[in-house]
């Protein structure tokens, strides 16, 4: 499968691109700096320079691949509040673009207790109203989406086990994790139309998204 990584050169998908290639996907990355080119090549990544702020490009990036994995967001950290919106409109515009030229299969990076904690004022709730209009729009898409609304990310090295779930209080995850719970889930189709909450656990990766396939607590919605 020829999967396009949005935020290909963040430190989650600088570790998810190993793992799609291993499983024998081949995999295009969007970045916004050219510069960041040639760190994605020397990880057998196909670079293509695209502004997901202003838009232009997204249809040809994403032409001749049969799925996305969104991970580009500036993240909680980030403290401006027009940068909350950007990374949601980012969103908008590649759900658009990928409805554009067929792809059907859409993986998104979220922000776990983004529909519970976005009430009132600041910049931590502006992240998470974004993050949460993000989701939205996707699981209203058509698309064969799965979300993953990560905890608190962290560099520590891959456990291997996770808590997956409709809802879970809040708790870290590795950013190696996350790369390995995205890898799997885009090889599942059990996982479509399905959103969860994904910290640290005791479950190992496969048999968490086992389990939260077979529950019924977990949030879904029907194919369109």
């Amino acid at each position: 499968m020829h999967v396009l990584v949005a935020g290909a050169h963040g430190r989650t998908a600088r570790l998810l691109h190993p793992l799609l290639l291993a499983r024998g996907h081949a995999v295009r990355g969007l970045v916004r700096d050219p510069r960041q080119s040639a760190a994605l090549q020397a990880l057998g990544v196909e670079p293509v320079v695209v502004d997901l702020d202003a838009g232009d490009g997204i249809d040809g990036a994403a032409a001749g691949c049969e799925a996305v994995v969104c991970a580009a967001g500036a993240g909680p950290d980030d403290h401006r509040l027009e940068r909350h919106a950007m990374d949601r409109d980012c969103v908008l515009r590649l759900i658009a673009a990928v409805r554009r030229t067929g792809i059907r299969r859409f993986v998104l990076v979220g922000a776990l207790g983004a529909d519970r904690h976005g009430h009132g004022h600041g910049v931590a709730a502006a992240y998470l109203r974004a993050r949460a209009e993000a989701d939205a729009a996707l699981r209203a898409s058509g698309l064969d989406y799965t979300i993953l609304r990560a905890g608190p990310l962290t560099d520590t090295p891959a456990v291997g086990r996770i808590a997956l779930s409709a809802q879970l209080p809040r708790a870290p995850l590795g950013r190696a994790d996350l790369a390995a719970t995205l890898a799997e889930t885009l090889d599942r189709p059990e996982t479509v139309c399905r959103q969860w909450d994904v910290t640290f656990g005791g479950l190992a990766i496969k048999a968490a998204i086992g389990e939260a396939t077979r529950s019924h607590w977990a949030f879904s919605s029907p194919r369109h």
